[in-house]
């Protein structure tokens, strides 16, 4: 027997090894799907005011407004490169990827920009639209600085491209903040030096009209109203007024008396009942009397053409012209002649460029054949055509400018 015992000792090892094998063999795939899944990209911060505003459940002016049904697109977008510092570690902020860019999305993207970029931006709002939504406005730079420059988009609903554009031109002016330049100036002394007053969207009603049509809306009379003025069609794509059927950029105190277009509200072409009827006009009105403007864009499209002239006198005139021709320049847009201004009226850059005498611009994004809302397709083009305008305007009033 005591021969045995070694032999049978050697048997059950051989027996629990195998067993072992096994139980690993079984175990490991297990262990691997689990590795896969923890190590892929990162969420971005909690950022309250943004995450909220994005599901329509914040305090914020996005509260009680269904934001989009789409997944937050920030979540899985690559990591900048060629940035400094902390910019580095911050993914893409803004959606340039899908053709609707909603004002819930954009204030969950103001959230993020000012969070990541405190030190950089400053948030306020000039007023509210006419359901009592904010409208934001973001202070690039330095709010103390001796120039500054108001840019503005989305007056007119169904252009809201613009938006995309203006909240991209942020971000990648905070990106680049200490690194990037236009003729050898770095973005941070540019914006020490001419502070950049961006108001992304100055109608937000209206851009949620095109975009969602009335199921938004929770005033039933007001839905009714708004269905009505559409001559009873649901489909709200092409719409450019506010939700009171004003057409903002008719609605400013410029030869507004001469102001054609339609004669009741509707989607497009009312130039209300007198000048600044709106909130939102009076806002960005109010807002531009209470700073010293130097400059102003105002984005719209289509047609890839800027507007500047204003039965400017003949000193303006030069001083406006050769404003002009530099952003011509830069974006390969064609200048719109005087001739073919002289109907001009009511708009927000002839308000500007009549009560203030300085330069006033409207550019006006996407190619000619282009049909709005534009399609995104659209935007890489446009994209670097405008990247660097206000950096080239900052630069402009730093360097030429009287």
């Amino acid at each position: 027997m005591t021969r045995k015992k070694p032999v049978i000792l050697l048997l059950l090892l051989i027996i629990a090894s195998c067993l072992g094998y096994i139980g690993l063999q079984s175990i490991s795939p297990a262990i691997e799907v689990s590795s896969q899944t923890d190590t892929g990209n990162l969420p971005k911060p909690d950022i309250t005011a943004g995450s909220q505003a994005r599901n329509g459940t914040a305090g914020s002016p996005a509260s009680g407004i269904p934001g989009s049904n789409r997944p937050n697109p920030s979540s899985a977008r690559p990591e900048v490169s060629g940035d400094t510092g902390s910019s580095a570690e911050i993914r893409n902020i803004i959606n340039t990827s899908e053709s609707i860019y909603t004002y819930d999305e954009m204030i969950s993207d103001i959230g993020d920009l000012e969070i990541n970029f405190p030190d950089k931006l400053k948030v306020s709002s000039i007023g509210k639209s006419v359901t009592g939504r904010d409208i934001p406005v973001l202070i690039l730079g330095n709010p103390e600085a001796s120039k500054n420059i108001l840019v503005h988009g989305s007056m007119h609903a169904r252009e809201y491209m613009t938006t995309q554009l203006i909240m991209k031109q942020i971000e990648y002016y905070l990106r680049n903040y200490g690194k990037g330049s236009y003729e050898g100036i770095v973005f941070s002394d540019v914006f020490e030096t001419v502070a950049v007053y961006y108001i992304p969207m100055v109608n937000p009603d209206g851009v949620s009209l095109s975009q969602q049509g009335t199921g938004w809306i929770t005033d039933s009379a007001l839905k009714s109203k708004v269905v009505s003025m559409n001559g009873g069609k649901q489909d709200f794509s092409e719409w450019k007024a506010n939700i009171n059927g004003v057409d903002l950029n008719l609605n400013f105190n410029a030869r507004w008396q001469d102001t054609g277009g339609v004669q009741t509200a509707g989607p497009m072409n009312y130039k209300g009942p007198k000048p600044e009827s709106e909130p939102e006009s009076r806002a960005i009105a109010d807002f531009t009397r209470k700073h010293d403007f130097d400059l102003t864009v105002s984005y719209h499209a289509k047609g890839s053409v800027i507007f500047w002239y204003f039965f400017q006198d003949r000193t303006h005139y030069r001083r406006d012209k050769l404003a002009a021709e530099k952003l011509a320049g830069l974006t390969g847009y064609s200048l719109v002649s005087p001739w073919k201004s002289r109907n001009s009226s009511g708009g927000y850059k002839d308000w500007f460029v009549q009560d203030f005498k300085k330069p006033g611009f409207t550019v006006e994004i996407g190619p000619p054949e282009s049909t709005c809302p534009l399609d995104i397709s659209y935007f890489p083009d446009i994209w670097e055509k405008n990247r660097m305008t206000t950096a080239m305007l900052a630069h402009y009033l730093i360097t030429v400018a009287e």
